[in-house]
């Protein structure tokens, strides 16, 4: 093996600060009480393979119960919480029973996975467009490709069952490594109209994302999000379309954002 623990290089993810690689119930609990320590808002542990990975399967357990309640215990002693990177419906349920409150992907979960999140208060978050873009990325035969068909052949049932079970689903994109795949961003709003009216989707992009960021508590670096109201952060977008009744119009910022608000200092007025 190449890992740090047995005398090879570390992680390219922690050569540049973004994660760090921890194995059983102490590096757990160190790493995450020294993310804290240094100001994180929340933690985020892996707890499932991923779709972009050659090596993890999205079926895989990659923490035990007691080193995914390590974390929570730690965080929870910070006033924070947990969100975990997870596909399968297995790891999903390991990392609720753990006290996680935010789970991101969730492409293979299961009905009683969902209904879990629903019973337990958790939120959640899909990746829609993502998905769809790796699958068409990668060539016949790539392992990340079959990843992908995988999580997209299943993410329908996913939005009926959290549509039918009312979980609190927050909405983010995971398209950071470009500048080009950023610009796609808006369109992964459209994408979920065929499970979600307009203004459902509006309602994940702005209330239901500040109430998840709210989870931090004492944490959150941010204040009050996701309303309208007195103390509450002062960004505010304002079209001249109504995107209450087709979210797509969002995309075409350029012909349909009227107004920009951004910490309380107005960056576009053309109302």
């Amino acid at each position: 093996m190449s890992t740090k623990e047995w005398g090879g290089p570390q992680d390219p993810l922690e050569q540049i600060g973004l994660g760090i690689t921890a194995n059983g119930v102490d590096q757990v609990l160190m790493a995450t009480r020294d993310n804290l320590y240094k100001g994180a808002s929340q933690i985020k542990i892996a707890v499932s393979g991923g779709v972009i990975s050659y090596t993890d399967a999205l079926y895989v357990h990659e923490f035990l119960p007691e080193e995914i309640e390590a974390a929570v215990r730690a965080a929870e002693d910070y006033g924070t919480y947990v969100m975990v990177h997870v596909h399968s419906a297995g790891p999903i349920k390991r990392a609720l029973n753990a006290g996680v409150r935010s789970l991101d992907h969730n492409s293979l979960a299961d009905e009683e996975a969902i209904r879990m999140m629903k019973e337990l208060g958790a939120h959640m978050s899909v990746q829609v467009l993502v998905v769809e873009n790796i699958v068409d990325q990668y060539p016949e035969g790539d392992v990340r490709r079959e990843k992908a068909e995988q999580a997209w052949a299943n993410i329908g049932n996913v939005m009926e069952w959290t549509k039918k079970h009312g979980v609190k689903q927050a909405w983010g994109t995971d398209l950071l490594d470009s500048l080009e795949n950023r610009a796609q961003q808006l369109a992964d709003l459209s994408a979920r109209k065929k499970w979600f009216t307009s203004a459902q989707i509006m309602v994940q992009a702005t209330g239901n994302g500040g109430a998840t960021v709210a989870l931090a508590g004492k944490r959150n670096p941010y204040g009050k999000l996701g309303v309208i109201e007195k103390g509450a952060m002062a960004d505010i977008l304002i079209y001249n379309r109504n995107p209450l009744e087709d979210v797509s119009i969002v995309e075409d910022y350029e012909n349909n954002l009227d107004f920009i608000m951004k910490d309380g200092f107005v960056h576009k007025n053309a109302l």
